[in-house]
């Protein structure tokens, strides 16, 4: 379970359900290096476990901070961290989001139900799929 943009605007903060199988791992805030004409969900690009991945913003702007010493916002733990899922064989990097809880839910048609209110599960297929369909993606300059 994360909360989408908690730190920005709390009053628009909203939870999403991640299934175990999505989730690679979570991990500290990398350096993210924009990405020449991309635009929103993607932030850029950042080296994770071995490889380089897109990471996205799921609630706005959330521009992340590095998790390295010295970052800005030490109170904003949501742009410290990265969670990392895979999906149809791709790494995604979600930045923004603030892990609130990991468990087992009782399933609710497209979510999973939490103290008594369903709660949907992040739409990772439309992320990918917008990042797919940009003018830039899978091309890379010699």
């Amino acid at each position: 379970m994360v909360r989408i943009s908690p730190e920005r605007d709390r009053a628009r903060a909203s939870l999403g359900f991640l299934p175990t199988e999505r989730v690679e791992a979570i991990v500290r805030m990398p350096r993210v290096s924009p990405v020449a004409g991309a635009r929103l969900p993607l932030l850029g690009v950042a080296p994770v476990m071995g490889a380089v991945i897109p990471v996205v913003t799921l609630g706005g702007d959330t521009r992340p901070q590095s998790a390295a010493p010295g970052a800005r916002d030490r109170g904003m733990t949501s742009l410290r961290t990265l969670v990392v899922c895979l999906l149809a064989g791709e790494k995604l990097g979600i930045a923004g989001v603030e892990v609130v809880a990991v468990g087992h839910f009782d399933i609710d048609g497209a979510g999973v139900r939490v103290d008594g209110e369903q709660v949907l599960e992040v739409d990772l297929a439309s992320v990918s799929a917008e990042l797919h369909s940009r003018p830039w993606a899978g091309r890379v300059g010699a």
